[in-house]
């Protein structure tokens, strides 16, 4: 995990600057730790126990050996014994009894024992009563109170228990005396120890990691005046629920570009020459480089293990790039497949990568070996979007031909097909919501469509589409889910626009050019951690977004 530090000097009339320090320039802090690793198991555990998963925190807890064992064993059949007893089941309290955890705890013993003698002295059953007396209390005589174990021996001559001299046994009757024994069960365990819980994490300690870890993403977050953020998820990270509303930076180039991509702090984008531009948001002067090898235009970037670039170019290759290096002759490979690859992505394990394009066929690929995996074969005309699901498992791909398929990785199969439409439109465009159940389709009919991936239904607000953009079969322009609610968009008439894919309304424009001929926008990428956006157009740029809180404004969850 690599977490960023951003301390905000102020806007001024240009970038904001800001340090960026990663988790380790921070603090110290071992993942191999095998006390922090306790700690956590033993968070989890608390955690467990407090919400009322007792069976599984002491199985977590036996498994991990986060306790002593025998105390903790103790504690487990002291439940059992509760049990047991208030059932009268003294055959399976005899039982656990014998156990050897059990074997120093006298008073326990002589407690479990008179009980036994009494419900037998009450019965009538004397001979039963004599052989308890005679084999399990007389050996404890010592642990019974001053004059008790005469009292005891007495009874074998009585009918009942109430006939027994003295006050030892006043009141006594088998109902009571069953639960008076098991109230005594946490004295006899645990005599003179302080309760578990001093000696491991504090109570709801989870939900205080969960509230620092929330409460640092929010901070982390740019500024806004909305109300306190409500969390309903914590599986994914905190997204600002603001949308840009104002162009704040504009990096030119001297060619079309067809696609962009935040790679960590860098922006990147792809150039009709063939060149990979890059500039660090982070760095002074932003720090712009230009890496050359495709012989054709760059049609789609994506990143690779956090400081790798990938793309795909007219020249059908493949390629990777190390970004780290330090002149613009970077380390490179070249993976040559054929015909114009329109679309790479990265896998989950930041190892993988799948690509597609004209051949009609989409590839696995190892990063590293560079090697093909898996090849996938179903569509009938170019690949034009190709991305991963969020565990990995499938691959998902959008065509020429209308459809979008869904595959196994593991087996190259096709398990779905969605999104043909009554217009026979080719697909330009593909993404996942963040749960996982939603398909964006961006259409060449200029219109952009939702699919519920549990039913396969066309579409989820059907009859209503995303439109008020132009996206024809002269480009590939894309569309993609940004925060909260909101869907992001390209258009051929020069304007990003913005969604609400719960209402299906054109909530927003941006116009990414002045100029009297509109050019088209081709790409958009969302930074949730920076709150920027990202967009790259035919006019031969690309603009980074943010929101200005002195201008109107529209809430993401709208």
């Amino acid at each position: 995990l690599k977490l960023q530090f951003l301390y905000f000097i102020g806007w001024g009339g240009g970038w904001r600057h800001s340090v960026t320090m990663s988790l380790e320039e921070v603090l110290s802090l071992d993942e191999g730790d095998e006390s922090i690793k306790k700690e956590l198991l033993q968070i989890i555990s608390q955690h467990l126990l407090e919400e009322g998963y007792g069976t599984t925190a002491h199985t977590l807890r036996a498994e991990a050996m986060l306790y002593d064992t025998a105390r903790e064993g103790r504690k487990m059949h002291a439940r059992n014994l509760t049990a047991q007893v208030l059932q009268g089941d003294w055959e399976e309290v005899n039982r656990t009894l014998s156990r050897s955890m059990f074997k120093g705890f006298k008073a326990l013993h002589y407690a479990v024992a008179k009980q036994q003698f009494l419900e037998q002295i009450e019965c009538g059953d004397g001979h039963k009563a004599f052989n308890i007396l005679k084999k399990r209390l007389k050996p404890l005589e010592s642990e019974a109170p001053p004059g008790e174990f005469s009292s005891l021996t007495y009874l074998l001559s009585c009918k009942s228990v109430k006939d027994a001299p003295g006050n030892h046994f006043d009141g006594w009757r088998e109902e009571s005396g069953r639960q008076k024994l098991v109230a005594r069960f946490k004295q006899f365990f645990e005599p003179n120890q302080a309760p578990l819980t001093t000696t491991g994490p504090s109570a709801r300690r989870l939900w205080e990691l969960v509230r620092q870890a929330c409460g640092y993403q929010v901070m982390m977050q740019p500024k806004c005046s909305f109300e306190k953020p409500n969390f309903t998820t914590i599986a994914t990270d905190y997204q600002t629920p603001i949308c840009p509303n104002l162009e704040k930076l504009v990096f030119r180039t001297n060619t079309s570009i067809k696609c962009c991509e935040w790679l960590g702090d860098k922006l990147a984008c792809g150039g009709g020459d063939g060149t990979l531009h890059t500039w660090d948001l982070d760095a002074d002067g932003f720090a712009p480089q230009n890496f050359t090898g495709h012989a054709g235009r760059i049609w789609s970037i994506s990143s690779l293990n956090g400081n790798k670039a990938v793309t795909g170019g007219a020249d059908g290759t493949v390629r990777i790039w190390d970004l780290e290096h330090s002149t613009n002759q970077c380390c490179q490979s070249a993976i040559k497949i054929g015909g114009d690859i329109y679309t790479v992505n990265e896998h989950p394990d930041g190892v993988h990568l799948a690509c597609g394009g004209f051949d009609c066929a989409v590839r696995l690929l190892d990063g590293a070996s560079e090697k093909e995996m898996q090849l996938f074969v179903g569509h009938t005309r170019p690949i034009t979007h190709v991305r991963f699901n969020h565990f990995g498992n499938m691959v998902i791909t959008g065509s020429k031909d209308g459809t979008v398929k869904l595959w196994d990785i593991a087996s190259g199969a096709c398990l779905q097909t969605v999104g043909k439409v009554e217009t026979g439109a080719a697909v330009s465009s593909v993404d996942l919501s963040k749960d996982g159940g939603t398909l964006l389709v961006g259409y060449q009919d200029s219109s952009n469509r939702l699919w519920d991936l549990a039913t396969g239904s066309d579409p989820i607000l059907n009859p209503t589409r995303l439109q008020g953009h132009v996206n024809t079969s002269r480009n590939l322009v894309k569309s993609i889910f940004g925060p909260g609610n909101l869907v992001f968009g390209g258009s051929e008439d020069g304007s990003l626009c913005i969604w609400s894919y719960r209402t299906g309304t054109l909530m927003s424009r941006l116009i990414h050019s002045s100029s009297s001929t509109p050019a088209a926008v081709y790409d958009a990428r969302w930074n949730h951690s920076k709150g920027l956006l990202a967009t790259c157009s035919d006019d031969q740029s690309v603009r980074v977004w943010w929101h200005d809180e002195g201008m109107p404004h529209l809430k993401a969850n709208s």
